[in-house]
């Protein structure tokens, strides 16, 4: 399964306020990852504090800015993996729904993040 392939991920960069993390993996994972981008940006902007999600397809990267004043990189971290996690969890129920009831899908996984916070 090629969303596993996110489990594997390192921090590249780590100053205040920026965390950048690359998935380890040899192959690009635009044409996977890119589906789930919605999901992995919504679910950034329930945790408070996470400013933006960027997306280099092109290295594997993403970064997230987030305010110092109310978080650390180490749970900027923790909450991607949740992310992440919560995604493959639910991933067949994201396949199965996604082209027809994208809002269903949104949904479901914001209540399930929500519960994580």
């Amino acid at each position: 399964m090629m969303m596993k392939k996110f489990l594997n991920f390192k921090i590249v960069r780590n100053v205040p306020g920026q965390l950048v993390i690359r998935f380890d993996t040899n192959k690009n994972i635009e044409s996977e990852f890119r589906k789930y981008e919605t999901l992995v940006v919504i679910g950034g902007n329930l945790l408070d504090g996470i400013k933006d999600m960027q997306f280099d397809y092109s290295k594997n990267l993403i970064g997230v800015s987030y305010d110092i004043k109310k978080l650390e990189a180490k749970k900027v971290l923790a909450w991607v993996q949740i992310i992440i996690d919560t995604l493959i969890d639910n991933l067949k129920f994201i396949q199965n729904n996604w082209q027809n009831n994208s809002d269903e899908v949104i949904r479901k996984i914001e209540y399930e993040l929500k519960k994580r916070i």
